[in-house]
């Protein structure tokens, strides 16, 4: 099981909605990974993108499995 961090969001760090479907999670995954991505980050590579990449990650991973979202659904309510 994964766990988050306890000021972490993962509905808020992929700006989507609670009720968001899976298809929903993976595009704005993949958009903000796109985005925030460290190697395509060609302006400024700097730890920040890093940092956000592994909030996308995580958040993506908890969201994006069944199981785990039902776990995280119930922690945060």
């Amino acid at each position: 099981m994964v766990f988050i961090q306890p000021y972490s969001h993962a509905f808020g760090d992929l700006d989507i909605a609670r009720n968001a479907s899976p298809i929903e999670i993976r595009a704005a995954y993949r958009r903000l990974a796109l985005k925030y991505h460290p190697d395509l980050d060609r302006i400024s590579r700097t730890e920040s993108a890093e940092t956000r990449m592994r909030q996308l990650n995580l958040a993506y991973q908890v969201l994006s499995s069944p199981d785990r979202r039902k776990a995280y659904d119930r922690s945060i309510a």
